[in-house]
């Protein structure tokens, strides 16, 4: 058997090493399968769920379709995988998938938010620091402005579609 590549930081690994910060306990063997098994999953499944929205967005939207392929088409990524990096310079695509985001998000699981020392106002009620409250991120405004692959309300994501 080789030898053990210390400098290995790969998902199996992280959770073949990782130690219960309290008890020093690992993983055992069926725990790292379901760990691995639930983020190769989710990321799959997120990807996947992804692209399916953008492209149906996309194919019902032929005016914000048109001009993503002009785009595309100009910016001349070509076929080779490596051109693939240049896609990040793509100002529409950018605006297509952060707006795609938005509209059909593919995470839905709420995510904490944290009040801070001192404690908020928020819409008329003061909620003290140190408070934990879930954020859902499919609370969010979805008026779809398809033809220019943005809502009325997202100057951001407008400035990348120009």
């Amino acid at each position: 058997m080789a030898e053990k590549d210390s400098k290995r930081s790969d998902l199996l690994t992280r959770l073949i090493e990782a130690k219960d910060p309290v008890t020093g306990e690992t993983l055992d063997i069926a725990e790292i399968r379901q760990e691995a098994f639930g983020m190769i999953v989710a990321g799959s499944h997120t990807t996947a769920t992804t692209m399916t929205f953008l492209f149906y967005h996309l194919l019902h939207s032929p005016r914000a379709m048109e001009k993503l392929e002009r785009e595309l088409i100009e910016s001349n990524p070509g076929t080779r995988l490596s051109a693939v990096n240049r896609l990040a310079d793509s100002k529409y695509l950018q605006a297509c998938i952060k707006e795609n985001f938005r509209y059909t998000p593919t995470f839905v699981m709420p995510l904490p938010r944290h009040v801070p020392e001192g404690g908020r106002e928020i819409a008329g009620e003061f909620i003290p620091g140190g408070v934990c409250s879930p954020s859902n991120n499919v609370n969010v405004d979805h008026r779809l402005d398809r033809e220019s692959c943005t809502s009325s309300k997202q100057a951001h994501i407008r400035r990348g579609c120009r």
